[in-house]
C-alpha cells in the first residue's frame, strides 16, 4: 500500500514539474483573425465558383474613415491583402476576368466603392506597373 501510495506520488510530482519544462511557448492570438467565405456555401459541395480569404479588421475605437480614408486604395481588411480566388472564368463588374486567385483592393468613396483586382499575391499594398 505504501509502495503504491508512494509511486503515485512521484508520477504526479513528475508530471507537474515537467509540464512547465515540456510546454510549448505559443505567439499572442491575432485579434485580426483570418476568415474566409465561398460561393455556394454549401461545405458538402467541391465545385465552388469563389473564395474569399481574408483578416477581418477591427475599429478598436476608430472611425471607419481613418481606417479606409476615402479616395484612397486601402488593402481590403487587415493583415495581408484579401485573396479572392475563381474557380470559372466570370464577369466581375462589367470585365471578363479569368479564373485564377487575386488580391483585392478598394477605394472608399462617399457613394460608392471601386473594388481593384490584382495579380500580385501576399502583399501589403498595391504596387501600380505599367
Amino acid at each position: 500500500m505504501k509502495k503504491t501510495f508512494l509511486s503515485i506520488a512521484i508520477f504526479i510530482i513528475a508530471l507537474i514539474s515537467s509540464v512547465d519544462s515540456a510546454a510549448q511557448k505559443f505567439a499572442k492570438v491575432d485579434v485580426s483573425p483570418m476568415d474566409g467565405a465561398a460561393y455556394p456555401s454549401n461545405w458538402k459541395e467541391s465545385n465552388k465558383l469563389i473564395k474569399i480569404i481574408y483578416s477581418r479588421p477591427q475599429l478598436k475605437g476608430r472611425a471607419l474613415d481613418k481606417l479606409a480614408p476615402n479616395d484612397k486604395v486601402w488593402r481590403t481588411g487587415a493583415n495581408e491583402a484579401a485573396e479572392i480566388t475563381f474557380y470559372k472564368d466570370v464577369t466581375f463588374g462589367d470585365k471578363e476576368v479569368k479564373a485564377g486567385t487575386y488580391t483585392l483592393f478598394t477605394i472608399p468613396t462617399e457613394g460608392d466603392w471601386t473594388i481593384i483586382l490584382s495579380k500580385q499575391k501576399n502583399v501589403w499594398v498595391l504596387i501600380f506597373m505599367i
